[in-house]
């Protein structure tokens, strides 16, 4: 058994007579360069720049919807009866 995967292991990894000595990765370089630049530049910018827009939208639009709210609370007050204002007017 030990023969059998010292001998696979030699026939794929051997420098001089090996499957890894002929073959030949230039093609995966190329190709994995290109998956990075479509991924890693491609993506992640405009992913991380509408990420910050959204935060500083989502923050805006609460203090927008605070003020909004107080404003209607102020003006939605009806004026009090004052019975005081009124006996001093008679």
């Amino acid at each position: 058994m030990k023969t059998q995967i010292t001998g696979l292991l030699n026939s794929v990894s051997d420098p001089k007579t090996g499957l890894m000595a002929g073959l030949n990765c230039k093609f995966l370089r190329d190709n994995l360069r290109n998956i990075y630049n479509a991924f890693c530049i491609a993506l992640v910018v405009p992913l991380s720049t509408l990420i910050l827009l959204i935060g500083i939208s989502s923050i805006c639009m609460f203090f927008l919807s605070y003020f909004a709210y107080s404003a209607a609370m102020r003006l939605s007050k009806k004026p009090a009866n004052n019975k005081a204002a009124k006996t001093l007017e008679n």
